[in-house]
């Protein structure tokens, strides 16, 4: 039987718990950024906000494989909705977050990588940082470069 009150000696009963939480706390974290994405759409961006917030407190800011792609995406989208509040600042920091989670998992020549780097120097050019926003976008061009040719 399993032991004492269905506890398997070897703990598997507590992992395949601990692994059913960590599972609906990733498709809660997803449905939540669905939800922001759709608010973002409907120039909802306040609860956009909010829900992206959620979304990454749900998520748990593991940053490595799939589920950091997940959070990379997250604050991405983030980024986007900040930009169109013309919170720059804000935006700029969501960029550098997905951009480092991005780098991290899949390198620095990576297409998905460049996406990013296109957003944070527009992200830049609008706040008059047009160092910054040339090296991102050479930068961009690099990436898309090598990965096309």
């Amino acid at each position: 039987d399993g032991g004492e009150g269905g506890r398997r000696a070897d703990g598997s009963r507590e992992r395949g718990i601990l692994v059913a939480h960590k599972i609906e706390d990733a498709v809660l974290a997803r449905a939540q950024g669905v939800l922001a994405w759709v608010l973002a759409k409907q120039h909802r961006y306040e609860e956009s906000l909010d829900c992206y917030e959620r979304a990454i407190q749900i998520h748990g800011g593991e940053t490595a494989g799939r589920q950091g792609l997940e959070l990379s995406k997250l604050k991405e989208g983030m980024g986007l909705v900040h930009e169109q509040l013309e919170q720059l600042e804000a935006a700029l920091e969501r960029y550098e977050e997905s951009l480092a989670i991005k780098e991290q998992i899949l390198g620095h020549h990576h297409p998905m990588v460049a996406g990013v780097l296109v957003s944070l120097a527009g992200a830049a050019q609008r706040s008059k940082r047009l160092d910054e926003a040339l090296d991102r976008y050479a930068r961009a061009e690099k990436v898309f470069g090598l990965a096309v040719g």
